[in-house]
């Protein structure tokens, strides 16, 4: 995560004894979107300069182990999920639409940078949720 998104998420529900599971949840959300990104432009990202180093670009890894890799991801997500309430965790898997639709939103609009920010406030907001309500089964 970049240090100015981490003092963004911080600074927006930092509660002084969670933080690190809402860095956890961030950078697994920000790493499945990257994932998902560079599987789905692999071949536009061979044609581009400042892309064609990236693993899958450059054909050092296939799709078996991204697809894995993304599998990993996306487990440790759930099991971070599986322990908010029901709110949190349709807000949750609501942040999943945004990140699977990120790489498709650069060929329509010219605000791609919006998805991934409302993905986070999504998942900061679930975290304040789940905070805030009843946390006994």
């Amino acid at each position: 995560m970049q240090p100015r998104h981490s003092r963004l998420v911080l600074g927006w529900c930092y509660d002084g004894e969670s933080s690190a599971d809402v860095i956890l949840r961030v950078q697994l959300l920000r790493g499945a979107g990257c994932t998902v990104n560079d599987m789905w432009d692999r071949d536009i990202d061979a044609r581009v300069e400042r892309t064609r180093y990236r693993p899958l670009a450059a054909r050092v890894i296939g799709y078996p182990e991204a697809t894995a890799f993304l599998a990993a991801q996306l487990s440790l997500g759930l099991a971070v999920l599986v322990q908010l309430n029901d709110y949190s965790k349709v807000l949750g898997v609501s942040s999943l639409l945004l990140v699977a639709t990120y790489p498709l939103m650069k060929r329509v609009t010219s605000w791609v940078r919006a998805f991934p920010a409302f993905s986070v406030h999504l998942t900061a907001t679930a975290r304040r949720e789940w905070r805030g309500a009843d946390r006994s089964p």
